[in-house]
């Protein structure tokens, strides 16, 4: 399918920009955002994009997984 083409760096435009500022229907179907404290589970997905933010709502990674 065209999600599983994708790739980090489809998305590295995003890093160091606010998270606010995301226009979120760019975003792969699947996705979430992960501040410094979040719990995530461990389940790898492949098509789900991780947003990656530090304590000021900037993104710092972008991955998926």
């Amino acid at each position: 399918s065209a999600m599983t083409d994708q790739t980090t760096s489809d998305y590295s435009h995003l890093i160091g920009r606010g998270c606010e500022d995301i226009d979120l229907s760019c975003l792969p179907k699947t996705y979430r955002i992960l501040g410094p404290d979040s719990m995530a589970t461990m389940d790898f997905n492949p098509e789900r994009l991780n947003i990656h933010i530090d304590e000021s709502n900037n993104i710092i990674a972008v991955r998926f997984g």
